[in-house]
């Protein structure tokens, strides 16, 4: 099962992903956390909801972990946002979609459907808003503030998923560490991957890059 941490990543790259904005995105997270804690492997009382999102069975992918989770909630919420009678209100659209998605509006919602669920999904701003901060930081002054150090390693974000698939090889955790004080990155931008290798390279060469 995902961390929390792991799930936040998840939601947020989702939410960029469609071009979402973080105000948007931390009403998504905070639903989400009251749905499940961010726990996708969680049921309903009923036995009837299943993971992040509390999907029922018109949801096909909803035991394919997290990521089909998060993908199934933003796809239902973009459709429903794009509907008549949704709401400039990011909050009264979850609502719409997550208590009386075939209500015809989200005012609708708001009028008629039980307002207590707004409440309980906006109390969880204050547990979501650091997950959020970490991986969507705020543009300061023309820097983006974030981690610095040693992030997470790429191997452990990917050996849940993929196993014994998983090849890695030996020193690849000193290379690209960056080369600011004690070998540590600075404010973490964005991530590039560039590889100008060949059926013939080695992966020594690869991992060492070359001398231009």
């Amino acid at each position: 099962m995902r961390t929390k941490d792991q799930v936040a990543q998840l939601i947020v790259g989702e939410a960029k992903k469609r071009q979402h904005t973080r105000q948007e995105c931390l009403a998504e997270m905070s639903t989400l956390y009251q749905e499940s804690g961010w726990d996708e492997t969680v049921w309903d009382p009923t036995h009837t909801t299943y993971g992040i999102a509390q999907q029922d069975d018109s949801y096909p992918n909803r035991m394919n972990g997290a990521p089909a989770q998060i993908a199934a909630f933003f796809d239902r919420l973009d459709t429903q946002r794009a509907k008549p009678g949704a709401s400039t209100d990011i909050w009264l659209n979850i609502c719409w979609l997550q208590q009386a998605p075939n209500w015809p509006s989200a005012q609708y919602w708001w009028e008629h459907g039980r307002r207590a669920y707004l409440t309980e999904i906006k109390s969880r701003v204050t547990t979501v808003t650091p997950y959020l901060d970490k991986h969507w930081p705020t543009t300061t002054g023309g820097t983006m503030p974030g981690f610095t150090g040693d992030p997470t390693w790429l191997e452990q974000v990917l050996r849940a998923d993929l196993g014994d698939r998983l090849v890695v090889h030996d020193g690849w955790q000193d290379r690209g560490t960056g080369s600011g004080p004690n070998g540590q990155m600075g404010d973490i931008w964005g991530v590039m991957i560039h590889h100008t290798g060949n059926s013939r390279e080695t992966w020594e060469h690869i991992r060492d890059g070359r001398d231009d």
